[in-house]
């Protein structure tokens, strides 16, 4: 069965998280990965259908059209994720933080100012 996540990203995260997520490897996270996951974003807050109803509209078009951004498993994916914070890093930029909800594994913790799974902390 198709399924679809639309992030209002108004102060809120978008796919960068689901990628990120992912790529981590927890095993929770895998199913976001799968061909039947499709995502889309909104420029707007939680109301989307108040504040940006020609949008939404459209974004739902497009999903029940199959489209959408699909995140993809796999090392492929985890290497690309490492290679732009390392990129982050070198250029001296501040990696974005993490939004901590009940999605998130146990295993984040607060270092140097930025939210990291123990699996990445140096």
């Amino acid at each position: 069965m198709p399924m679809t996540g639309v992030f209002c990203t108004a102060g809120g995260p978008g796919i960068a998280m689901v990628e990120a997520l992912v790529a981590s490897g927890a095993p929770r996270f895998q199913e976001l990965g799968e061909e039947r996951w499709s995502f889309f974003e909104l420029a707007t807050g939680h109301w989307p259908m108040l504040s940006c109803p020609d949008e939404l509209a459209e974004v739902l078009r497009q999903a029940t059209a199959g489209e959408g951004r699909r995140v993809g498993t796999g090392r492929q994916d985890a290497d690309r994720v490492a290679a732009v914070q390392s990129a982050q890093i070198r250029s001296g930029k501040p990696l974005p933080r993490c939004v901590v909800s009940p999605l998130l594994p146990d295993t984040l913790h607060e270092h140097d100012g930025v939210t990291v799974a123990d699996d990445v902390r140096e």
